[in-house]
């Protein structure tokens, strides 16, 4: 079985956590499935639920009307299981509809919908623009028989399946990723740590019910015996200063006081290392010196794809920049502070446009009656060579990556797992089966129909599958889907 051993892992030097064989993982795609398993673990859950939660809504519903996710939390821990929710905390914070940030209001429903539940929350102090962006859950932390879950899915929105039928409304495209096995031990090692140095968790507002009920988790001290082929190591972004507990442990002394970049570091490692293929599928495509990367790949003859939202969400965020850019440029920089985006809009996007083995794609739906429905893409995922694969909470860009938002990514080296999670996803994006194809050959394929069903799409005739090309050079360029055809050129003009 392949093994990816030509694309290393972070040295100990640079990450909290080493590489360990001898783990089973499971990659989930979109919602449905991800909670019908995550639901599974629960209901077999036999001491504790830890939940690392960024954003969520609470009337959020589980499959199989079992109810939403208090209810859940709240049957678990009557029953007597330890259940602890981290929740993030930054009212300054766009999207406060989506936070839960215990105000007077969350009290009382606390009090009528979760007593039993123990919660923390994780504040970004006074960075308004800092999210603790980390989805995670860990079943049966430091049990045989613990089960870890992280990626992109936030405890929001509509249970989306793969076939994404339209809604009216738009629908989500993600991944998530199920581990169980050695490399579990440091999932948990993570949530303790954030748990115990939750900052402000002593405030008032910090804790649920209180600090004596909630109280500090102890850190894991064991090992664990292998059950799978997979080897993974566990990758952060934690900012310097967030956490201060520093716990010796038999691989290492890690100070997380200086903070973390290793899911960064593997990006980098990985993107030099790719000789056939780079599959990417992330919201929030933006990072130059990635990109740089990409186009030294490009120049070595490597098949790139990057998959990204069309319309909507992080658009709105992309396309200010993108006016902050060109009206930088106009003026010529002289009475405006280079904007952060200027070299992704300037340089390193006309760069990839150069190279004919780039594509950059999006995902839309037919809608029965003529037309369309865009399907946003949210995960944050990297597939290298059939070889390699990371999932996680980390988008593509500075924030994810250097030293701010906390995040969390399973990097895992099992050739069999990455192979099979790209057959799935190009069954769902292509629709069509591709396991007859080599991963070079379905490479070439998803490009060719991405580029055919974007005139498709500019006939107003119905796409084959879910993908169409977008010209790289509006990437960004609108966001609401008033001007949705501003992102979509022929051929002639790509």
């Amino acid at each position: 079985q392949s093994t990816g051993s030509y694309i290393s892992s972070v040295p100990p030097s640079h990450a909290s956590f080493p590489q360990r064989s001898g783990n089973f993982v499971r990659p989930l795609v979109d919602s449905f499935e991800t909670y019908t398993r995550i639901l599974e673990a629960i209901d077999s859950a036999k001491h504790s639920i830890f939940v690392a939660i960024s954003f969520i809504h609470k009337d959020f519903k589980f499959p199989n009307d079992r109810g939403n996710f208090f209810q859940v939390m709240q049957q678990a821990a009557s029953k007597g299981l330890d259940v602890r929710l981290l929740f993030w905390k930054n009212e300054k914070f766009f999207n406060l509809n989506q936070f839960f940030v215990k105000n007077d209001h969350d009290l009382e429903y606390l009090k009528r919908n979760a007593p039993n539940v123990k919660i923390r929350w994780d504040s970004s102090g006074n960075d308004i623009h800092h999210c603790h962006h980390e989805k995670s859950w860990l079943i049966d932390a430091d049990k045989e028989f613990s089960v870890a879950f992280c990626g992109g899915i936030t405890i929001t929105g509509d249970l989306e399946r793969s076939d994404h039928s339209p809604t009216g409304r738009g629908s989500r495209h993600d991944i998530f990723c199920e581990l169980r096995g050695p490399a579990t031990v440091d999932v948990h090692y993570h949530f303790v740590q954030r748990w115990n140095d939750a900052l402000g968790h002593r405030e008032p507002y910090g804790s649920w019910p209180n600090l004596t009920i909630s109280n500090d988790l102890l850190f894991p001290n064991r090992s664990y015996e292998s059950i799978g082929s997979s080897v993974l190591q566990v990758q952060r972004t934690i900012r310097p200063g967030q956490y201060k507990t520093r716990v010796k442990r038999q691989e290492g002394d890690f100070d997380l006081n200086v903070g973390e970049d290793s899911i960064y570091r593997q990006y980098i490692q990985a993107l030099k290392s790719a000789k056939r293929y780079i599959y990417i599928e992330n919201q929030h495509f933006a990072h130059p010196f990635l990109i740089e990367l990409i186009v030294d790949a490009l120049k070595r003859g490597v098949q790139v794809i990057a998959l990204v939202p069309g319309k909507g969400g992080i658009l709105y965020i992309v396309n200010a920049e993108r006016k902050k850019t060109f009206d930088w440029q106009q003026s010529k920089g002289d009475s405006l502070s280079k904007p952060r985006y200027a070299d992704l809009f300037l340089d390193s996007l006309p760069k990839l446009k150069k190279f004919s083995n780039f594509t950059l794609a999006s995902k839309l739906v037919n809608v029965q009656n003529g037309g369309f429905e865009h399907v946003y893409v949210h995960s944050k995922l990297l597939l290298i060579d059939d070889e390699w694969m990371t999932v996680g909470s980390a988008n593509f860009v500075d924030i994810s990556f250097d030293f701010d938002h906390t995040e969390l990514n399973f990097s895992i080296w099992d050739g069999e797992v990455v192979k099979k999670l790209r057959q799935k996803l190009f069954t769902e994006h292509l629709g069509i089966e591709s396991s007859n194809l080599s991963d070079t050959e379905a490479i070439f394929l998803f490009a060719k129909i991405a580029r055919e069903n974007r005139e498709r799409f500019l006939k107003g005739v119905p796409i084959v599958g879910q993908v169409f090309k977008i010209d790289v050079e509006k990437y960004g360029s609108c966001y609401d889907g008033t001007d949705v055809c501003l992102l979509y050129t022929s051929d002639a003009a790509d």
